[in-house]
């Protein structure tokens, strides 16, 4: 990973100026974030409706994605970055960690669940890792 984008994450994780939240980039409702999100706007991404959609566009759907340079960076959904993107930028090998770091995984009273870790935490595995 580029070594000023991922200060520049780290430093956005820390700051308190992102409200966390969990299973979308970015919840326009509650403004609130997952880690990725962050990313998404430290890289300079704008939220919102594609502008470059049509009638079969199979983003039809998606009116709040992140939109870098006018390529939606997310997957098929709001939840998760393009395996593109996250290519680039050097995460695929660990975005799926950072989803389960963010959003906490496994089932409630079952042996194996995990709570969900704050910025904070997940700002030291960015460093640690990545």
């Amino acid at each position: 990973m580029d070594a000023e984008l991922k200060r520049k994450w780290v430093e956005a994780l820390r700051s308190g100026e992102y409200k966390q939240g969990d299973s979308k980039l970015h919840d326009p409702k509650s403004d609130a974030f997952c880690c990725l999100g962050v990313l998404c706007k430290v890289a300079g991404a704008d939220f919102g409706p594609y502008a470059g959609l049509d009638a079969n566009d199979e983003y039809g759907d998606y009116d709040h994605v992140p939109v870098l340079g006018g390529e939606i960076i997310s997957g098929r959904d709001d939840e998760e970055l393009s395996s593109e993107f996250a290519y680039r930028i050097g995460l695929s090998e660990h975005q799926a960690a950072l989803i389960r770091m963010n959003d906490g995984f496994g089932v409630v009273g079952r042996e194996g669940y995990r709570a969900p870790q704050s910025f904070l935490e997940i700002a030291d595995y960015i460093e640690a890792n990545l």
